[in-house]
């Protein structure tokens, strides 16, 4: 392969021309406009009150951070920046909801704006313009830049270093901007180290040229230390550590397979850094490593039954698998030839047989489409396009590591989500006029002025259709989740997204409604509210206590509960890391003086069912005059909508 700064001759030394980017760049500016103003639309006249609790738990931190008690936080899997950006602005603009908001809308334009230009610079303009509008189209990404979530602006940093990575012609300066930018994103999320992991093996093996290549991956880790070290500044002056974070809670949780002894192992919250919990049974981590890898992650990408998902085609599923291996066949532009039949017809049998004799063919299938992919795409690799491979290898290296433990929302896979869509767009620019045009010449016999036209009229249908799923799907996911309405009249709801709605019957008034009730209480801005969410104690300006309610013992009492008397080393942790003030140490006693209970909501499905176990005998709450609630216990409130209650604890000195 040839030298990276020889790859083309594009030159980026020209004075920037504002007028005419513009209008060499208009479709796409109009494109990434439609996004902004859309998604500004509905996070800002129809997202009124918080639906995800995450964003105030980032708050929280970073409230924490700025007021210098950051000893007492631990962040699971996130890092500082999105904590201090939120409460430093909240400091100024004093609407946290709103800025959060701004920011993730700003974040999710500024991704479709980007990435029109990353895939430019690998496939030219008309892929490039298709793939921008499957991505503003996409509902996830819709529904995501609406959010008040700490997500966007790292893939818009990632995707920012994934521009420089694919120009045609690259200078020292270049790696120094591309660690920069990832340095950055870590600072948000760790997400993109994988990203970096992926560019230097791409550095590494693109050429023969070992010393150069190596002084090119020193550039880029140096820089992305750089961008990088406010985060370890502060976990070293904070924790005397480099790297504070820890996502045990995600793989003892959210693992599909578990034991009862795998689980006691990490009660005590003992030994409970990632490797010994990843690896202290390591046949459980293959099971669900292996689990992950072939079920659960493709699953989010192209959905085999997920309503949470990545694909082009949201709603339906596998069908997204077709365009990106069509694409990918395409650009590889693979010969039938006896090797590569070969090749085909070897990897084919090998990964049937492991499936069939050491697998589930149920979870592991997916490994009998991958593998001669794979396969293929190692034998012709030197037929793609140079500055292709670092997006071909991203989606490699990020989906063995994340494998690791469980991603459970579809959006933590966006940062190598860019290269399965452009192989989509290929695949409509490319791919079916070419299969068109062999079936003419072979059967058809018609006139090629006729065949193009038909042709063509025949792609950007389907593109239309693409796009009118993809948005109906999008406004019955918004109006599902802000309204309650069912989703079973998609033309229906894709005008009520645009009627003046009653805000007050949003599910997620209750939130507002009971804060408005703990708010007249006296001195509530420094009360503790036990909750399952932070949203009260936000709205109240109170203090909070974190209880999923399947904590403690069957012996327990209610004031046990409340007091956290027989609660488990692990669950107090994961009580006292998400409440407010964090409490990491456990060196606060709450004494809690307000209850608001919504009974925990089994999901038979998940694979940890059978070991979160709500606390039953909490249930006696949901009616008032149940004579076994404790005379401490005031009622205060029950919704007819929700049946959450809310009492109010007279703790005697």
């Amino acid at each position: 392969m040839k030298d990276i700064e020889k790859l083309s001759s594009d030159d980026y030394s020209e004075p920037f021309n504002f007028l005419a980017f513009v209008k060499a760049n208009k479709f796409s500016i109009i494109i990434t406009i439609g996004f902004f103003l859309s998604t500004f639309y509905v996070a800002f006249f129809h997202h009124i009150i918080w639906t995800f609790d995450d964003g105030i738990y980032y708050l929280n931190y970073g409230r924490a951070i700025l007021e210098g008690n950051g000893e007492d936080l631990i962040f699971m899997t996130g890092s500082i920046g999105g904590p201090v950006l939120f409460a430093s602005l909240e400091s100024v603009f004093h609407d946290a909801f709103a800025i959060e908001k701004m920011i993730a809308v700003l974040s999710g334009t500024g991704i479709v704006f980007v990435s029109f230009f990353v895939i430019k610079n690998v496939f030219g303009l008309k892929v490039a313009l298709l793939s921008q509008l499957f991505i503003a189209f996409h509902p996830r990404l819709h529904f995501l830049s609406i959010q008040a979530l700490n997500e966007l602006v790292p893939i818009l940093l990632i995707l920012l270093s994934l521009f420089w990575i694919t120009k045609k012609q690259l200078k020292n300066y270049d790696f120094m901007i591309i660690g920069s930018f990832l340095g950055l994103a870590a600072v948000f999320r760790f997400q993109s180290i994988f990203v970096l992991i992926a560019i230097i093996i791409f550095i590494l093996v693109h050429n023969k040229k070992i010393r150069k290549n190596l002084s090119f991956c020193f550039f880029i880790i140096v820089f992305f230390l750089i961008a990088f070290s406010p985060q370890i500044l502060y976990n070293y002056t904070t924790h005397e550590t480099v790297l504070d974070g820890n996502p045990f809670y995600y793989v003892y949780s959210l693992s599909k397979f578990q034991t009862p002894e795998w689980r006691e192992q990490f009660s005590d919250m003992e030994n409970t850094g990632l490797f010994y919990t990843t690896f202290s049974d390591f046949d459980l981590f293959q099971k669900n490593y292996f689990y992950n890898l072939l079920f659960h992650s493709p699953n989010k990408l192209f959905n085999f039954n997920s309503f949470d998902n990545l694909s082009i085609f949201p709603a339906v599923p596998l069908l997204g698998l077709l365009p990106f291996i069509g694409g990918l066949v395409y650009c590889l532009k693979i010969k039938i030839n006896r090797i590569n039949l070969t090749i085909l017809l070897t990897t084919l049998s090998a990964s049937t047989s492991v499936v069939l004799l050491l697998g589930d063919i149920g979870y592991h299938s997916f490994l009998i489409i991958i593998m001669p992919i794979i396969g293929l795409t190692i034998f012709n690799i030197r037929n793609v396009n140079k500055n292709f491979l670092p997006l071909l290898i991203l989606p490699v290296v990020f989906i063995l590591l994340i494998s690791i433990a469980p991603v459970h929302r579809s959006f933590h896979f966006l940062p190598m989500w860019i290269p399965l869509i452009a192989l989509s767009a290929v695949f409509f620019i490319d791919v079916i006029p070419k299969i068109n045009s062999k079936i003419n010449q072979l059967i058809l016999k018609k006139s090629q002025n006729k065949v193009r036209k038909n042709i063509s009229f025949f792609i950007i249908s389907i593109i239309i259709v693409i796009l009118v799923l993809n948005s109906s799907f999008y406004c019955v996911l918004i109006v599902a989740t802000f309204y309650g309405e069912p989703y079973d009249d998609i033309p229906n709801d894709l005008w009520n997204i645009f009627k003046i709605h009653n805000y007050s019957d949003q599910p997620s008034m209750e939130f507002k409604y009971i804060s408005d009730i703990l708010s007249n209480q006296p001195n509530i801005e420094n009360s503790y509210v036990m909750a399952n969410s932070p949203t009260y104690s936000f709205y109240t300006d109170s203090k909070f206590v974190y209880a999923q309610f399947t904590e403690g013992v069957a012996s327990d009492t209610l004031n046990d509960y409340i007091s956290r008397t027989n609660w488990s080393p692990i669950e107090i942790f994961l009580s006292t890391i998400h409440s407010n003030p964090s409490d990491r140490y456990n060196k606060i006693d709450p004494l809690v003086e307000y209850l608001v209970y919504n009974p925990y909501i089994y999901d038979p499905g998940s694979s940890w069912y059978e070991f979160e176990v709500a606390n039953k005998k909490l249930d006696i709450l949901l009616n008032p005059n149940d004579p076994r609630i404790p005379s401490n216990f005031e009622f205060l409130y029950k919704s007819d909508k929700t049946q959450i209650v809310v009492y109010k604890i007279h703790n005697t000195p």
